[in-house]
């Protein structure tokens, strides 16, 4: 059987993050923009499925561990599955992580 290649998955809250960057995008930048930055969030995750250890380990409390990655304006938040990862939120730059989490 051929070996799977890995995949992502995302939350719903990341898809709402990815949404409101969209949107907010498309206001400030235009449609054209937008698709640009979609399309490299995408490779970014696809990236990380692939290599789930290039993010740094981000703690949040005693029991829950993700790992992060910058991705331009914004970092993605993510845990690694069996099957490649789930990406858990997509947030700006300079918000307060741990209260977004």
């Amino acid at each position: 059987m051929p070996k799977r290649t890995p995949e992502f998955r995302l939350t719903k809250a990341a898809e709402s993050d990815i949404a409101s960057i969209a949107g907010y995008t498309i206001y400030k930048f235009g449609i054209g923009q937008a698709r640009k930055y979609r399309n490299g969030l995408i490779e970014t995750f696809t990236l990380l499925a692939r290599n789930p250890t290039l993010g740094i380990t981000f703690f949040l409390g005693d029991e829950l561990v993700l790992k992060r990655f910058r991705f331009e304006a914004h970092v993605i938040f993510y845990k690694q599955t069996a099957t490649g990862i789930l990406v858990v939120r997509v947030l700006g730059g300079m918000m307060d992580f741990k209260r977004h989490l």
